[in-house]
This record gives C-alpha cells, sequence and structure tokens, in this order.
C-alpha cells in the first residue's frame, strides 16, 4: 500500500531542494489551480495527458498540507469515511439532494 505521508513529505522536501520558496501559501494554492486548471483544459481539449497533470495538482496539494501541519492522507480516509455515511435521493429534475442525519444538523 502506498504510503501518502511519505510521498507528502518527499514532494515537499524535493520543491526545498529545488530552491523553490514554499513560505507563501497564497503563491501555493495559486500554482495548485494553475494545475488543476492544465487538467482540466487536458480534458476540454481531449488531450491524453490527464494522469500527469492531475499528479502534478496533487502533488501541489501535497506541499500546501505540509505548509499548513495536515497529513492529507488522514484528511483523505476521514473524508471518504464521511461520505460514505451520507445519503441521497434523488430529486425530480435528476439531481441528487443529500439528506441529512440528526447528528449532522
Amino acid at each position: 500500500m502506498v504510503d501518502l505521508r511519505d510521498l507528502q513529505r518527499r514532494a515537499f522536501q524535493n520543491k526545498l531542494e529545488k530552491g523553490i520558496d514554499m513560505t507563501d501559501i497564497n503563491y501555493a494554492f495559486c500554482i495548485a489551480f494553475s494545475e488543476l486548471s492544465d487538467a482540466f483544459r487536458a480534458q476540454h481539449d481531449r488531450n491524453v495527458e490527464h494522469g500527469d497533470l492531475l499528479v502534478k495538482a496533487i502533488t501541489e496539494l501535497f506541499c500546501i498540507a505540509e505548509l499548513l501541519g495536515l497529513s492529507l492522507e488522514d484528511e483523505l480516509v476521514n473524508c471518504i469515511e464521511k461520505n460514505e455515511k451520507r445519503r441521497y435521493v434523488d430529486h425530480i429534475d435528476g439531481t441528487f439532494i443529500r439528506v441529512y442525519n440528526e447528528d449532522e444538523v
């Protein structure tokens, strides 16, 4: 199994070793948005580089998480567990509406 926490540290350390300034969190978010935008553009243009472009966006998110002292692995596991417990119902117009449990309101 892949250790996302280790990959997160490695991605951040690699940027530091390359001399990339990782102190400006706002700039780091801009870079992550840019990489995700590139992936969207590739999808829109039917380019086949999706995987590489998505990984670049994830790498930037790893670095942001490292700056914030978060473990994206832990956050991801928590998010998936929450989402698995959520329920949705099909609405008349084809959209899905979330049904809240009493403990979520």
